[in-house]
């Protein structure tokens, strides 16, 4: 068959032929013809919301489809990766016949081109992701769901232990978590039971009475505790062992002013509160010997013994009475029997010097002294073959107590009433100035024993150390009282 043209019609199909060699009027290329269709349908599981941990109760069903738009191919791969943020996966999966969940899990398509997995939910809130993956079609996609804190499993209080002034205030912080530490805003209910303090909602704790006390915080089902001890009014000079220095400080650990540094010998720094001044007198090493030294506020330091007399070597425990007449302390001297300490004292103007002639003649050290009121008796420490023993001496008759008791660094009370010392039981104990009624105010607690003990000024606590920390102890009801603060004090001796 021939097909005949026309004039007009010769151009047109030229032109035509022309266009499709070209590209276009304007010289472009054609458009390249659409990629393959190959994609991933996410039909059930996804963009849940739960809480942390959760096992997901629906499983995460795909539908696979080829390049063509069929549906993939029957047992087509499939795999299911849990994403990591801040080195912890956002969800975890297991395929749907298996039982544990991990990392990754694999499928394969159905004859309707489906597979699935199951999945946990990970630890952190916030999104969650789980890849989908088809390696044989190049196809990737990415299921999401929304992860919330978990249930309520944990209430932490701040401070969990502290200690106030009576009359004074501080604020208790509350903070619920989940049992993986995420936080949640449940509100806190707050109370105390015992009379002598109050918290309110917001976790002001107000004090009205000395006392251990105990805040409850409650959350629904869960509960949690903080303790704080409310003490009366003190202050305290002490030996920080951090610094190295001779401190003052109030008696919850505030207010912290340094006096002087001191270097221990081996039988302690010991400060001392000297009674009408604010000097404190307490013994250091200069590199050869022991030596008595006070610090008062801002006037630096001073030796007791400007000129050392011959007869003293090492100087050490002083221990100045209350009524400011006498300074006691424990020397190296060539009086004592023992080359070891023996008891002596002086005038707090370095006059006066007295050996303690009845402790001259014990064979061991005689040291720990620790005054009567009034200045003229003397609590001891010796250390006889059978152990160490707390005795009285009369400094002015020179005589020793027809009675003494086991036991190490004693402390005579304020008013004069009785005497506090330690035994090698780890007992705290109180007797009689005149050795009538020994009794135990704290059991057994591993005191650090050579630290020594110290009392209230008006005789009713006493403060010492446990490997725990320092407290206080009521000396009539056995209350204690633990001061976390103080934890870090050495030779506390209270004002």
């Amino acid at each position: 068959m021939r097909l005949m043209y026309g004039a007009r019609g010769v151009v047109a199909a030229m032109a035509a032929m022309a266009a499709v060699a070209c590209g276009g009027d304007d010289g472009s290329a054609p458009p390249p013809p659409p990629p393959p269709v190959r994609s991933v349908r996410i039909l059930s599981g996804a963009d849940v919301t739960d809480s942390a941990g959760a096992r997901l109760l629906q499983p995460l069903i795909v539908e696979v489809h080829d390049s063509a738009g069929a549906l993939a191919p029957l047992g087509t791969v499939v795999r299911f990766e849990s994403l990591a943020r801040a080195e912890s996966y956002e969800a975890r999966v297991a395929s749907l016949t298996a039982l544990g969940y991990s990392s990754l899990a694999s499928g394969i398509t159905d004859a309707s081109g489906r597979t699935g997995v199951m999945v946990e939910l990970g630890e952190r809130p916030g999104t969650a992701r789980v890849a989908i993956v088809v390696p044989t079609l190049g196809v990737r996609d990415t299921a999401r769901f929304t992860v919330t804190p978990a249930a309520p499993a944990r209430i932490t209080l701040t401070p969990s232990d502290t200690a106030v002034f009576v009359g004074g205030s501080f604020t208790v912080r509350g903070s619920v978590t989940d049992r993986y530490d995420n936080p949640r805003s449940d509100p806190i209910a707050l109370s105390i039971a015992r009379t002598g303090a109050s918290v309110t909602s917001g976790g002001v704790v107000s004090t009205s009475a000395v006392g251990r006390y105990t805040i409850q915080a409650t959350v629904g089902p869960f509960s949690q505790t903080a303790q704080f001890s409310v003490v009366p009014p003190g202050l305290l000079t002490a030996f920080d062992v951090i610094s190295g220095e001779i401190v003052t400080v109030d008696l919850v650990g505030g207010n912290q002013l340094r006096r002087a540094l001191a270097v221990s010998a081996g039988i302690g720094i010991r400060p001392k509160w000297v009674a009408g001044t604010g000097e404190v007198i307490y013994s250091t090493f200069n590199g050869q010997l022991q030596e008595l030294e006070l610090a008062a506020p801002n006037q630096g330091t001073r030796l007791l013994f400007p000129q050392r007399p011959a007869s003293i070597t090492h100087a050490a425990d002083p221990a100045p009475s209350a009524n400011g007449a006498w300074v006691y302390f424990a020397a190296h001297s060539a009086g004592c029997a023992s080359d070891d300490y023996c008891l002596h004292r002086a005038r707090l103007d370095g006059t006066g010097i007295e050996i303690m002639e009845a402790t001259r003649v014990f064979p061991e050290r005689s040291f720990r002294p620790s005054p009567s009121p009034d200045g003229r008796r003397v609590a001891f420490q010796v250390d006889v073959s059978t152990g160490p023993r707390v005795r009285v001496l009369d400094a002015e008759t020179q005589q020793l107590s027809a009675w003494s008791e086991p036991g190490f660094a004693p402390a005579w009370s304020p008013n004069g009433q009785m005497i506090a010392y330690m035994n090698s039981k780890g007992d705290l104990n109180v007797i009689g100035a005149d050795g009538s009624s020994p009794r135990v105010v704290v059991a057994g607690k591993e005191f650090l024993r050579y630290d020594g003990i110290t009392w209230s000024p008006d005789s009713q606590w006493i403060m010492y150390r446990v490997l725990e920390g320092t407290s206080i102890v009521n000396a009539q009801t056995g209350e204690v009282l633990p001061i976390p603060r103080l934890n870090a004090y050495f030779n506390v001796n209270w004002r």
